[in-house]
């Protein structure tokens, strides 16, 4: 015999999987917001299903982006825009924009946290980003993001289901970071490793 989920006393059940014995108006109301709850899940999952439905190749696209630049920001996690050195609202900055190598727009190395004035409002501040990148990491990373990288990776394409399993991968990444402050090195490093567990830049 099932036992009642609000008064706990034990119950002959009238249909399959009953879990309140609705014999005190207590349970009978613990039954209907159960039944209540049960119908907004259920709700709740068929509008998600529809919103995914509804959504297109660059939704898609900007739900990742969204990911990378949290991403972004952990593994940057307490440091000064790249570009001017201040404090400002941290943002995902790319040296290389979306719009003009839009191939490079998840790719970790290509983005730094900058404050929202030269990511922004300066257009990314440019010449300071690349004085940046010389600066904190040296000439030859420098070197490779401002050109190798174009190089490296001309084209890159990903399909809906793709962009799906790249956000799921991104989004436990993130879950399982504990953000701290680390050096320049290891930034490298952990761009490199984490651009090749996610996939898309091995």
């Amino acid at each position: 015999m099932p036992k009642c989920g609000c008064c706990k006393i034990k119950f002959v059940a009238k249909y399959f999987n009953q879990k309140f014995c609705l014999e005190k108006y207590e349970c009978i109301i613990a039954h209907k917001e159960h039944a209540l709850k049960l119908k907004l899940k259920k709700d709740k999952a068929e509008t998600k299903k529809l919103k995914e439905t509804l959504l297109t190749y660059k939704d898609y696209l900007k739900i990742l982006q969204t990911k990378i630049n949290h991403l972004v920001r952990l593994i940057d996690y307490g440091l000064p825009c790249i570009s001017c050195g201040g404090n400002g609202k941290p943002q995902a900055g790319h040296l290389h924009s979306t719009q003009s190598k839009p191939e490079l727009r998840f790719n970790l190395h290509n983005i730094h946290i900058q404050d929202y004035r030269c990511n922004v409002e300066l257009s990314a501040n440019i010449i300071g980003y690349i004085d940046g990148l010389k600066k904190i990491y040296g000439l030859e990373y420098k070197e490779y993001v401002e050109t190798q990288i174009r190089l490296d990776y001309p084209t890159i394409k990903l399909s809906v289901e793709e962009l799906k399993e790249k956000t799921k991968i991104v989004s436990q990444i993130i879950k399982d970071f504990k953000p701290q402050i680390i050096s320049p090195l290891k930034r490298i490093e952990l761009r490199t490793e984490l651009n090749k567990k996610i996939g898309i830049y091995c």
